[in-house]
């Protein structure tokens, strides 16, 4: 049985030893189809279970993906990277800080495009297109620190959401996950309403924020409370 038959088989058995997995409601403003919402759904939790053997660390992967994606690696659609493959590079980013044996990052953004262009039905790679995703790679990180650094000028006068957008980066670059809100509450020392309250003003800035950075003059964000 080839490789990919062995993964196929391991992912289907631990499946089968989950519960219902019902795929959350598409955040506001994630201009995302149901279809590709579901999709990456499923694709992150795939990967989880191939690379980690274990339900548990699959979903905790997958949670941590899906936190990153709504704090410091945001998603648009005028990028050059579709929303399944940056979810599966998210989550092998948190992978190579979770891997023990210490492999290199580039192991598993290859390993998450791999999937995605198994489940496509594509071919294997040719060493220009890895050359150009790894492009992408860069282009991304650059342009999330730009979206951060435009976020964090926006909400100056929010100091809880500076604080939440600083503690998610410290939490990424350290290879830690952000913890679940009521946790994150107790962490800063305030309300769980006041953590919602907040993600919610940071998504929203975030909408403007992605039009300064990509060259539009849409300014969505300034001004909300």
């Amino acid at each position: 049985m080839e490789e990919q038959d062995r993964d196929a088989v391991r992912i289907a058995d631990l499946r089968k030893q989950r519960g219902p997995d019902p795929v959350p409601a598409l955040p506001p403003g994630l201009e995302v189809s149901e279809k590709e919402w579901a999709h990456a759904w499923n694709a992150v939790l795939d990967l989880g279970l191939r690379v980690t053997k274990s339900n548990a660390r699959a979903d905790d992967i997958r949670q941590e993906a899906y936190v990153r994606l709504l704090t410091t690696r945001p998603w648009t659609p005028s990028g050059e990277t579709p929303f399944v493959r940056h979810m599966l590079l998210t989550a092998s980013s948190i992978l190579k800080h979770e891997n023990k044996a210490g492999r290199r990052r580039a192991h598993y953004e290859t390993d998450g495009g791999a999937q995605y262009k198994r489940e496509r039905g594509d071919a294997a790679q040719s060493p220009e297109q890895d050359a150009i995703e790894h492009g992408e790679n860069l282009r991304s990180r650059d342009r999330a620190v730009r979206v951060l650094a435009e976020l964090r000028r926006r909400l100056a006068g929010f100091p809880l959401e500076l604080r939440i957008i600083d503690h998610a980066a410290q939490a990424e670059a350290g290879g830690d996950d952000l913890e679940p809100p009521a946790e994150l509450a107790k962490i800063l020392g305030v309300g769980i309403e006041e953590i919602y309250r907040a993600g919610a003003r940071i998504r929203r800035y975030k909408e403007g924020v992605y039009a300064a950075v990509g060259g539009s003059e849409k300014e969505s964000g300034d001004g909300e409370a």
